[in-house]
This record gives C-alpha cells, structure tokens and sequence, in this order.
C-alpha cells in the first residue's frame, strides 16, 4: 500500500481493514487471508490501473505475516507498513 499511495495515514489503513473485518465476519482485530483477497479482488481493479487477478493478489497477500489459521492482525500490519 505504502508503495502505491504514500499518503496513507495508519488511521486509514486501519478503517481498510476494521471495513474488510466487519464485512467478512472475522474476529476483531484480525482478517483472513482469504477476505483479503476477495476485498482486493472486487475493490482494487476500480481504483486502480493495476489489474488485481486473483492470482496476482493472493500472490502479494501471502506475502504479508499471517498466523497459523490464515489471519493477518491489522495492527502489527499497520505498524509494520508505517515503519517501512
């Protein structure tokens, strides 16, 4: 993201993942891999000139830390993506 947009406040980002969360009924503070790629998927092409396939999120998305079970925490992403 940082790459794409440098003028993204964590704040921001933060309110991404909390609407990716509540839309796909992760627990608080946590969202699967999976909804992300279908928020990325159906979101990121009409906001983009970058044609985000399905392959070419998931490929992008899986290189984010996730948990066992799939789960990215958006606080350690939203603090790694600021310190970067």
């Amino acid at each position: 993201m940082r790459r794409l947009d440098p003028g993204y406040t964590s704040e921001e980002i933060k309110n991404a993942f909390e609407a990716i969360q509540i839309d796909s009924g992760c627990e608080k503070g946590k969202v699967h891999v999976d909804a992300l790629v279908k928020f990325l998927t159906t979101y990121g092409s009409e906001n983009s000139k970058i044609d985000f396939t399905e392959d070419r999120v998931r490929n992008l998305v899986l290189q984010i830390e996730q948990d066992q079970n799939g789960y990215v925490d958006y606080e350690e992403y939203v603090n790694m993506m600021m310190n970067w």
